[in-house]
């Protein structure tokens, strides 16, 4: 009379009556250890983990927010900067470009 794929009755005959092939604690007291150890990766997993985590998070969005500062105080720079630089540029250029002709028509004279 065979039920399993490998031809086993589907009962585990390493096993305590009424457990199943699971690999996992097979006495009652290995039980409790497994237990307590699904207890203590919890403790861990809520606890100390979540807290680390958390600091981590924290230290990251400081460091966020210091970067975005100095991103904003460089932009509110070069944009100042570049006001004052634009309307020069627009009257100092054609300026220079009036002196330069003047001193080429000048040298010219002289042929």
């Amino acid at each position: 009379m065979r039920h399993g794929a490998d031809g086993s009755s589907g009962k585990n005959s390493n096993s305590s009556p009424g457990l199943l092939r699971t690999g996992g604690a097979r006495t009652l007291p290995e039980m409790w250890r497994a237990a307590s150890r699904i207890h203590d990766a919890e403790l861990l997993s809520t606890g100390d983990s979540n807290r680390t985590f958390d600091a981590f998070s924290q230290a990251v969005d400081a460091l966020s927010q210091a970067n975005q500062g100095h991103y904003d105080t460089t932009y509110a720079s070069t944009k100042d900067s570049l006001t004052l630089y634009m309307p020069l540029s627009a009257i100092l250029f054609p300026l220079l470009g009036l002196a330069a002709t003047g001193g080429i028509v000048m040298r010219l004279k002289d042929f």
